[in-house]
């Protein structure tokens, strides 16, 4: 018997069974439950609606993984998500009286825009660990396990903004902002003045809407434009916002502009937030004199007569009683039949001119009825401003023929409409010059020289005369309200 076989024989099997124990014992980490895990963070616990918040998925292990699959697709509800550029950084941390390495699988910047419980998408990956090898592998090679993980499923509540006072003008923003507004310097002829505002804070400004701002009598805002940027950062999203804008004086005067109120949710605080803007007072030297208001005597206010008698609720005498009298009943009925009166004309003037054979012809009487009134009219007593006044009546009257709103129209348009490319070139020229020396008097002031009165009056009733012979009734262009 060959003696020195068997003896190594036993030694090879005896240092077979003390490597398998071995490495039993060391494997039984990563098969326990603690061995690593996925656990989603969400940073702030308590979240209004529209409120920004981090949400973060981290993998906690202790055992070394073998080609671990770190690419995340979640989906979050009824939410504006923003993604941040994935991290290789890990960490150390003490979870539950052990010590285990945190890698970052995905961190999200989270905007909730419903009230209510928020599902958080739970994420499987699958990792493969080294276990000990079979023990009735002759070599003692190593076992590679695949393990599928998955994050506890969690319902985040997503609170509802409470009821907005009603003192206060909401904006649709909710996070902690500063305000940055500006006014000036004037430009052109000192009667434009260029109006800034910029707020920057953490939150979400991609709902944000602007308020009106309240501007005083003979000044418009024209030419507003915004723009609105975000990034990412540690503490959430930065967001900005810029409104630019040009104010602009009819008359020259001081103007007292009030400042933006703008009302914010501020969720730290639980509350809404009123900024106001310091008022700003404008000064014009330029342009023509505002007019004066029209008063009223006092002995012609005397004269008006009154509409109500003061009596007692308790007075014996009927003639004396309104409230259930003849009278009362008669101003009831005729309130009524004026209320009528003025939606039927409401609903008359809303309806498409197409409907209306003839309606565009009214548009001529109306101009050449309206210019003979410009001169009688106790705020244009200036030349320049009778020949403003003047200038709207002919948009207008186009605005009625094209069957555009004032508010769409635009030279551009204008120009290139084929009803206008129909006209006769000198009818086509001598309407665009006139519009062309409208915008310039209006915006710039220029053109003052050309506006001679009642030269420009006879001109403009001519135009309008020549125009009303070529220009026909027309249907809503479809092109210009799906451009706009």
């Amino acid at each position: 018997m060959n003696f020195g076989w068997l003896v190594r024989r036993a030694l090879l099997s005896g240092l077979l069974l003390l490597v398998t124990a071995a490495s039993a014992c060391v494997a039984a980490a990563p098969d326990s439950a603690a061995a690593f895990f996925i656990r989603p963070q969400v940073s702030p616990q308590r979240v209004y609606a529209g409120q920004t918040i981090v949400i973060r998925y981290l993998l906690y292990y202790r055992t070394a993984l073998i080609d671990p699959e770190n690419e995340l697709e979640v989906t979050f509800p009824n939410c504006l998500v923003e993604a941040y550029p994935r991290s290789e950084v890990e960490t150390t941390e003490r979870w539950q009286g052990a010590t285990y390495r945190v890698r970052q699988l995905g961190k999200y910047a989270v905007t909730p825009q419903v009230a209510g419980p928020l599902p958080l998408p739970v994420v499987t990956l699958r990792y493969k660990i080294s276990a000990p090898p079979d023990p009735e592998d002759f070599f003692g090679e190593p076992r590679i396990l695949t393990r599928t993980l998955r994050s506890p499923a969690q319902t985040l509540p997503v609170l509802a903004l409470p009821p907005v006072p009603d003192s206060i003008p909401f904006a649709r923003a909710v996070g902690q902002f500063q305000f940055e507004p500006r006014f000036g310097p004037a430009v052109s002829d000192g009667r434009r003045l260029a109006l800034q505002l910029k707020i920057r804070g953490t939150g979400s400004l991609q709902l944000f809407a602007l308020p009106a701002p309240a501007l005083p009598a003979h000044v418009e805002l024209f030419g507003g434009a915004e723009q609105r940027g975000q990034r990412l950062t540690e503490a959430g999203l930065r967001a900005e916002y810029t409104y630019t804008g040009e104010l602009y004086a009819k008359y020259r005067g001081t103007y007292t502009v009030a400042g933006l109120r703008i009302g914010y949710f501020d969720p730290a605080a639980g509350q809404y937030r009123l900024y106001v803007a310091p008022a700003y007072t404008w000064r014009v030297t330029s342009g023509p004199p505002a007019p004066a208001p029209a008063r009223v005597s006092a002995k012609r206010r005397a004269a008006q007569p009154r509409l109500f008698v003061q009596a007692s609720l308790y007075q014996a005498h009927d003639y004396y009683r309104f409230y259930g009298s003849g009278r009362f009943y008669l101003l009831l009925g005729l309130t009524g039949l004026l209320l009528g009166l003025g939606a039927g004309l409401h609903y008359y003037r809303q309806l498409p001119p197409h409907t209306l054979p003839g309606r565009g012809k009214v548009a001529r009487y109306r101009a050449l009825w309206a210019l003979r009134r410009v001169a009688a009219r106790p705020d244009v007593s200036a030349a320049e401003a009778r020949c403003l006044a003047a200038d709207e009546i002919l948009i207008t009257y186009l605005c009625r023929k094209l069957a555009w709103p004032r508010s769409a129209f635009t030279l551009i348009d204008f120009a290139t409409h084929p009803a206008v490319q129909a006209l006769p070139a000198p009818v086509r020229a001598q309407t665009l010059h006139e519009l062309q020396r409208h915008y310039k008097l209006r915006f710039a002031g220029a053109g003052a020289e050309q506006c001679a009165w009642p030269q420009q009056q006879t001109k403009l009733a001519g135009l309008i005369h020549q125009l009303d012979t070529y220009l026909h009734d027309q249907a809503p262009d479809q092109r210009l309200a799906t451009a706009r």
